[in-house]
């Protein structure tokens, strides 16, 4: 049973798409409007609000402690905020603590997402009432009320919110690569990785990428069974392997990004262990494509292809993205410079296949650089004027990627915003 306190008066903390999911959970369990108040930079109409009380400004997160309750989105720094910690609250530990369902919680530095989908659609495939939340952007809070025991649900976790969860649990907890992203909020990687190791906290069966036993941090492990290469689930010459036979061939997945192949050998490891067929695995490997902003395609216009790869928001990310295509005719990067970037591999990967770049916000100033004075640049904000550019220099049938290795912020609302921006451009002339 939800217990929800309707005396308490309630700050939310942001009013984006957790927000909006908190007040309406709010409210469809009685806590009258006049009891929730919603803090944002950015103010909105009563109507929005539902009626309950706002305050908007650069000092919104001010003076808190008048509320008995203050719930944060997970991008928001606690120390931000002005009030006493013990009256911080996040959707994802009220999910933990109410949730009668199995947790399957899933973390990495890049591709959450996709291997959340394909675990959820797996256990679909197999008739097990499934569900899906977390980062990916479905909120906690939207699927608790529809989770039953005897279920599973996938979470997809970013550190944010594993710092946000003073008690992380989880049934099977899944940690796959890692590498230095969001170090404008821990500091450096070292606690960056810490925030991630919390989602083994109290888990049934830890999981773990067998390349994460190279990190000083994780060399302690005994109790976490890990996957990859050199075990007995991973993969090698182009094939998913599982203790000792060839189970899938990558050639026959449809999944633009060889990288992300190595990140779906747990499939079989949690598929042997929750008794399903190999063969629902490798039904839902083989028809999954991707999903929005990840690796898309966007069009086919003019004879060249259009990959809109906008949640690439670190240059790890944009290498991997590169390697994905042999037949790579232009590369739209930048957007807002993070000042931590290392961009020195990307780089060179660029410069040694020679493809033409557009460099967009302020990242230039961290990358122009690195380029010789008559390497083929081109400089814009413009998302119309960047899809010209690589017309022009890419040839017939090659691909145009948007891939920033950086986040959009300063130039677009979001990498969404920014993806969609591309997908348009990319089907007009």
């Amino acid at each position: 049973m939800i217990l929800v306190d309707t005396n308490s008066q309630y700050a939310l903390c942001w009013f984006g798409i957790e927000g909006r999911s908190t007040l309406n959970f709010l409210l469809h369990h009685g806590v009258p409007a006049d009891h929730i108040t919603i803090c944002d930079h950015q103010p909105y109409d009563i109507w929005q609000l539902r009626w309950c009380a706002g305050h908007f400004g650069q000092d919104a997160f001010e003076h808190l402690d008048r509320f008995d309750q203050i719930w944060k989105t997970p991008w928001i720094p606690p120390w931000v905020l002005d009030c006493q910690p013990d009256r911080l609250r996040s959707q994802y530990q009220f999910f933990l603590d109410h949730c009668p369902s199995h947790i399957l919680a899933v973390t990495w530095s890049k591709g959450k997402s996709t291997t959340c989908t394909v675990l959820h659609r797996m256990l679909v495939q197999a008739w097990l009432t499934a569900h899906l939340a977390g980062n990916v952007g479905i909120p906690f809070l939207d699927v608790l009320e529809a989770c039953r025991p005897g279920d599973r649900v996938v979470c997809e976790v970013s550190s944010y919110m594993l710092t946000d969860a003073p008690r992380p649990r989880a049934d099977i907890a899944i940690l796959l690569n890692l590498f230095p992203v969001h170090l404008d909020r821990h500091g450096d990687f070292p606690s960056y990785a810490a925030s991630k190791k919390k989602i083994w906290i109290d888990a049934g069966w830890k999981l773990g990428w067998s390349m994460l036993r190279s990190l000083p941090f994780f060399a302690d492990e005994s109790d976490v069974d890990f996957f990859g290469e050199s075990t007995d689930c991973g993969w090698r010459d182009g094939w998913f392997w599982f203790q000792g036979k060839q189970i899938l061939a990558w050639e026959s997945m449809r999944l633009y990004g060889s990288h992300q192949f190595p990140n779906l050998s747990f499939c079989f490891a949690i598929a042997d262990r929750l008794g399903i067929p190999f063969s629902y695995v490798c039904d839902v490997l083989t028809s999954f494509t991707w999903l929005d902003h990840r690796l898309q395609e966007v069009s086919r216009y003019d004879g060249r292809i259009y990959i809109d790869d906008s949640i690439a928001t670190t240059p790890e990310s944009a290498i991997n993205a590169i390697e994905s295509f042999p037949n790579l005719g232009c590369i739209i990067l930048g957007g807002q410079r993070r000042g931590y970037e290392n961009v020195t591999d990307l780089v060179s990967l660029i410069m040694r296949r020679h493809i033409p770049v557009v460099l967009m916000g302020d990242f230039w100033r961290a990358i122009v650089h690195h380029f010789g004075h008559d390497y083929c640049l081109y400089q814009t904000d413009l998302m119309q004027e960047a899809i010209r550019f690589a017309r022009t220099h890419a040839p017939v049938w090659s691909v145009i990627l948007l891939s920033p290795a950086t986040p959009s912020f300063g130039i677009r609302k979001d990498f969404k915003h920014r993806g969609r921006d591309f997908a348009y451009r990319a089907n007009h002339p």
